[in-house]
């Protein structure tokens, strides 16, 4: 549980390089249209260490919220996805 209030739960699928962690402010590229971007992976994504890959499932309030995204995603869904994060740098 990475948020404290199970919204943001994670499971490690690969380990990172340890210690190789990005800093608030730092720069990282999402590999899709940032006006998808949610909550949850600008949340998750300081918790992961360069390398590291893993299985995460956020609740409706750090995912898509009241409105989803119609049609693919429902109102007030859960969204399960993989993250790797693959590099970052600093601003």
């Amino acid at each position: 549980d990475v948020t404290g209030d199970g919204g943001c739960l994670k499971r490690v699928l690969e380990k990172g390089v340890k210690g190789e962690r990005p800093f608030a402010g730092d720069v990282f590229e999402l590999g899709l249209d940032k006006s998808d971007a949610i909550l949850g992976w600008e949340t998750v994504i300081p918790w992961m260490e360069r390398g590291e890959r893993a299985e995460f499932r956020f609740g409706p309030e750090y995912a898509f919220g009241k409105q989803g995204a119609p049609p693919r995603i429902a109102p007030d869904a859960v969204v399960d996805c993989t993250l790797k994060l693959l590099s970052f740098s600093e601003p």
